[in-house]
Order: structure tokens, then sequence, then C-alpha cells
């Protein structure tokens, strides 16, 4: 068999082609450019990633629910509710749907000016006080020294005794700062036998320092006992300037923390620890940090701060508070308060002076890690007194 070898013209080819379709090429080229356009157009109409927010109102009666498009920004009447539907993209962090989503700025500030709104909790904390130091900040009254005051909320667990009297024990060194500083400790309660719960009664008998609820005490229920403080701080200490949430295996050094505060440009404004930014949320069953499509849709988290020690102003923690009935908990505390503070316009701030690393200068850092046993406090804290720090004063 001989093959003939047979230029390729193009030229050719397309007669060939158009011939076949019985179609002019310039028919086809005004397709084509037609096509371009067409798509064009309908990418422009397509809702781009920014803050689009619909405006409705929602008026309720006994019979029926009916939803009109106003362009009214401040509600009036006590059956208006100022709700805004996203319809921008999950793609900056920026963007959080659940069951209400609304402006919480607006909801905050129309709360403190006294309106009301007929929002239906969320959250609703079935949970009931077993202790509750009700007076920790009214007697003896809770003082401010240049106008500084604060509330150390320290997340602890029943058998953490050693831990927190630790704490207690070191704490009575502080002498100069007892007037304009408290610490609580939240618990929830022991899953084995009831004598676990029985000790803590009276320890809480002897110190009146334990705010505990009857849920079980596990890391999967840390958003309700970090809740539980917020709710409690919002009611029974709101007169402190700022509040410290930790750890109970951390240690802080009040006078740095102080020293913080008052070198801060906008003191009511702090919202600082160590940040974390675009952290993956975890799908994987088997893991201690995972969270169900179900909990949490999407798969980055907005910015948030390690819940092992943050400390915020009294302002920004009476808001969270204010919002938590309404914005969806998932089981990641840590978590949920930075989708909280986001939803509040709260900027979270890196702060080198908290540290998740040992305590190896405790002289130069706000709060620090690594504590397991009561042995080690008590050896960084033989060293903190060395130094004399104690002596200096705020």
């Amino acid at each position: 068999m001989i093959y003939k070898k047979v230029k390729y013209n193009s030229r050719n080819h397309t007669s060939c082609l158009t011939r076949r379709l019985q179609i002019p090429i310039w028919k086809l080229f005004v397709y084509f450019v037609l096509t371009t356009v067409i798509i064009f157009v309908l990418q422009m109409q397509r809702p781009q990633f920014s803050f689009e927010w619909t405006l409705t109102t929602v008026t309720t009666s006994v019979a029926t629910t009916t939803v009109k498009p106003t362009t009214t920004v401040v509600p009036t009447t006590e059956e208006e509710v100022i709700r805004y539907v996203n319809i921008s993209s999950y793609n900056n962090t920026r963007t959080l749907t659940h069951e209400y989503d609304i402006d919480f700025v607006r909801f905050v500030s129309g709360v403190n000016n006294g309106k009301r709104f007929d929002l239906k909790p969320i959250n609703v904390n079935p949970y009931v006080y077993i202790t509750n130091p009700t007076t920790k900040c009214s007697n003896p009254p809770l003082k401010n020294n240049a106008n500084i005051s604060i509330l150390i909320l320290i997340k602890s667990e029943p058998d953490n005794f050693h831990l927190r009297q630790t704490i207690r024990w070191t704490w009575e060194s502080f002498t100069a700062y007892h007037d304009y500083v408290r610490i609580v400790f939240l618990l929830g309660i022991s899953p084995d036998p009831e004598d676990k719960n029985t000790d803590v009664l009276v320890e809480h008998a002897r110190y009146n320092d334990i705010v505990q609820q009857n849920f079980i005490d596990k890391y999967r229920n840390l958003t309700l006992k970090t809740v539980m403080g917020y709710k409690w701080t919002e009611q029974y200490c709101s007169e402190a300037t700022h509040v410290l949430m930790q750890d109970d295996d951390y240690h802080f050094n009040v006078k740095n923390l102080a020293a913080y505060i008052k070198r801060y440009k906008s003191p009511d404004s702090i919202f600082a620890g160590v940040l974390r930014l675009k952290s993956p949320t975890v799908r994987r069953p088997t893991s201690k940090y995972y969270v169900s499509n179900q909990e949490y849709a999407h798969d980055i988290y907005p910015p948030f701060l390690v819940g092992n020690s943050y400390i915020l102003s009294m302002r920004y923690a009476k808001q969270i508070a204010m919002i938590i009935p309404y914005v969806k908990s998932i089981p990641m505390a840590d978590t949920y308060i930075g989708m909280l503070a986001m939803k509040l316009n709260i900027s979270l701030k890196n702060e080198k002076d908290f540290t998740i690393k040992n305590c190896n200068d405790f002289q130069k850092v706000i709060s620090c890690r690594g504590y397991t046993s009561t042995k080690e406090i008590l050896k960084d804290w033989k060293n903190f007194v060395n130094r004399a720090i104690l002596k200096v004063n705020i």
C-alpha cells in the first residue's frame, strides 16, 4: 500500500467544514461574539463577594406571619425585627449564616436604648447553678485602681482541686491587688461518683469562689462553661472594667496585666490574646476537635483568640453575653466566641505577652501555660517571688 503525502491546509479544512454545515464563516464568528457577550453579562448579574444585605420587617399576628419589604432601619414597635439576610459568599471568614442572621451591632444598640425585639432564643440554657458566689464582686465592693478593676474567670474541672488550690495559695500573696481583682472558678459536674461533686460543695463553702452549673464537665461542653462565665459576669460582676478568661493550668501576672490595660489607648476596647486566623474546621469524627456540617457548615473558622488565656473589656463581655441566645453555638468554645466577636464587629488583637508556651520568664508575660501539677506551679512561683516583683506597685 502506498501512502500519499497530503499537505494540510487550514483554509481548505475550514471551507470543507462550513460547506458541510452550510453556515458561512462570518456567521460563526458573529455567533461566537454574541455567545461571549451573553456569558459576560450573565456573570456580571451574579452576586459579588461582598456584603449585600436585604432588610425586611417581620410582622407577627395571631393568624398569619407576613414578610413585607421596607426601608426602615431602626425598629419602631415591639413586633418589628431587623432581619438581615446575607446573600454573599463565605470567602473571607466574614459571613456566618444561622437561624437569625441579623445586624447584632444595631441589635445591641437598640437593646441598650430600651428597645425590645421579639426574637425567640436559639440557645436555651436549661442548666441551673449548684454553687454561685453571687456577692463575690459586691461584698466587699470591687474597687477601681486608676479606673481598672479585673474579674478573672478560670475554667476548671471538678478533679482539678490541686490547681485551684495552688492559684488560691499564690493569690494570697497579691494583697495589694485584692481590692480591685476578683477570681472565680467555672465548673460543670463530674460524671463520676457523687462524692467528687460533694467535694466541690465543701470547697465552695470554704472559699466561696466556684461558679458551677449542672451540665456534665467534659471537653465537648466547654462552650457551655464559657457561656456560663459570660452570663455570670453580666449578672453578678458587671462593675469590673475588664475580664481575664483562662484555663486552670495557666498562671497569670496581675501586675503585667494591669500595666497592659493602663498603656492601652482605648482601655474599653480591648480584646486580646493569642490570635488564630483561617483555622480549618476539623471534620474527622475521631478527633477531639470534630465539628459536623450540621453544627458548622463552613470549612474555615472566623478569627478567634485561643481560649487558654485572653482579656477583654467589660463592654465587649456584656455585648457577647447579650447576643449568645441568638447565635447557634458549636462545641468549640474558642471559635464560638470568635464568631460572636465577628458578628459584633469587634477587632481581635494578637498580644505577645499572652503565650501558650511554658513560663520560662514569668516576669515578662501576662499569662503562660504548662502547669500540670502543683509542684510545677510552686517552682515558678518561687522564682517569681525571688525577683521581688510583688514589691512594685502598679
